[in-house]
């Protein structure tokens, strides 16, 4: 009996596994594709054994056949531009996203055209009046120095006169232990040596005393001159690099890692991890199409009203459709961050957006893109934008740099995880307004 039931068990897995099978929803075995997946991918197999070993794609056996399609143009495509730019700076690469058609890429991961222009309906402060409040800051800090290089040099002149004191009262009882010796020899006492009791004062002591001062370092928040090069990341303000997934909320992440740095400026060595989803849930343009895109001045103009959570409190959970806004902006428990300010930097100069960087922190800004960003592994990005049509993307300056050869470039946080360019971060040559990147969206926020 116990036999029959193991048996009759056995063949209810079978039906149910052949029943998955059928239904196409269980994962296809890369390693064991069989002749007829091998055939769908033809001469790319290899590659994309290697692209879904480094990027741990789950594909169902329903889906295999559009990812396969999807991997060979893109690989096709990839290996097209990697032949175009022998001998640029940059290097190209697969991405994750090799397994995707490239309208869904653009129409799930990217943000639409509407979404990359302004909206001057918010309250954000204008370049020119951000200027004037960063001068502002700049001489109240300048100041501030000043002040306290004052208070030091009359710590140092108070400290020399106390010492000068006291050498003189050495020196002066010195010389009436000598005129009490002189004394005793005249009236015939044993003389006592005065070697050791010469106490002469330490040569050029005065002169060290006064050439010992301290210089004040430059520190770029303060001096008026701009720095050859400039980088949050050695300041311990930014956060590790995020995944945005297929999802087109890289507004939500560009906006959240500028105030992430704000709150660690503000609290130092105090990270906070951000919630993107509440941002999605409660900002976007779209109540039940989160993945939609979005504009980072509309998550600083609604942030000025209402406080943002961390992402423990309210994880990352990317779809293209959910609740009602309203029912997910109600829960909010503890509450980490609320916006005082926000400014747009449009018709910036470049040095202008270098100053504003260094001053106020870093700048959420939004791009254009092209096909070599998409593959992007490392070097000086150099290419320029030719179809704006094709979509957006939102990313973070965090600094500046100079190649060896004085190229200038930004340098600039993606939300695609680390293992895409340089750790997650492109090097994008400055003072070319390469596809928008100095004039399109340039957003910054103060906080509470």
């Amino acid at each position: 009996m116990r036999s029959l039931l193991i048996l009759v068990s056995l063949l209810g897995f079978v039906v149910i596994s052949l029943a998955d099978d059928d239904s196409g929803e269980h994962v296809v075995d890369v390693n064991n594709l069989g002749n007829d997946l091998t055939k769908d991918l033809g001469s790319d197999v290899e590659d994309f054994k290697k692209f879904n070993k480094r990027f741990n794609k789950k594909i169902k056996q329903k889906d295999f056949k559009k990812a396969a399609k999807a991997f060979k143009e893109n690989n096709s495509k990839l290996k097209a531009l990697q032949e175009k730019n022998k001998g640029k700076k940059f290097k190209l690469k697969m991405n994750r996203f090799m397994a995707l058609p490239e309208e869904e890429f653009q129409s799930t991961v990217l943000i639409s055209p509407t979404s990359m222009k302004f909206n001057s309906k918010t309250r954000a402060i204008d370049r020119k009046e951000a200027k004037k409040l960063r001068q502002a800051k700049r001489k109240a800090k300048q100041e501030e120095r000043k002040k306290k290089r004052l208070n030091r040099k009359k710590e140092k002149t108070a400290k020399k006169a106390g010492k000068q004191a006291a050498r003189a009262q050495a020196k002066a009882a010195r010389q009436q232990k000598r005129t009490g010796k002189k004394h005793k020899r005249d009236t015939g006492e044993a003389e006592v040596s005065e070697v050791a009791e010469e106490e002469e004062p330490i040569e050029n002591e005065e002169w060290a005393e006064e050439t010992n001062t301290e210089e004040e370092p430059y520190d770029p928040r303060i001096d008026d001159k701009l720095p050859e090069k400039f980088d949050w990341r050695d300041y311990g303000v930014i956060t590790p690099v995020k995944d945005q997934s297929t999802c087109g909320s890289c507004w939500t992440f560009s906006a959240n890692g500028v105030l992430e740095a704000q709150h660690a400026r503000k609290h130092p060595g105090e990270l906070l991890d951000l919630s993107e989803q509440q941002i999605m849930t409660c900002v976007s343009p779209d109540r039940l199409h989160i993945c939609k895109g979005g504009k980072s001045e509309d998550v600083f103009e609604y942030f000025l009203n209402n406080s943002l959570v961390t992402e423990a409190e309210n994880p990352y959970t990317p779809s293209k459709t959910i609740t009602p806004r309203d029912a997910g902006c109600k829960k909010i428990i503890s509450p980490k961050v609320k916006v005082a300010s926000h400014v747009s930097l449009r018709g910036s100069t470049v040095d202008e957006i270098k100053d504003a960087l260094i001053q106020d922190g870093p700048i959420s800004v939004g791009v254009y893109l092209n096909p070599e960003f998409d593959y992007y592994a490392g070097g000086l990005f150099d290419a320029p934008c030719t179809d704006h049509e094709a979509g957006g993307h939102a990313m973070i300056i965090v600094g500046y740099g100079k190649e060896d050869d004085g190229t200038p470039y930004w340098i600039i946080k993606n939300s695609w995880g680390e293992d895409w360019g340089e750790g997650g971060y492109i090097k994008w040559k400055m003072g070319d307004n390469l596809c928008s990147v100095e004039s399109k969206r340039l957003n910054q926020a103060q906080i509470v």
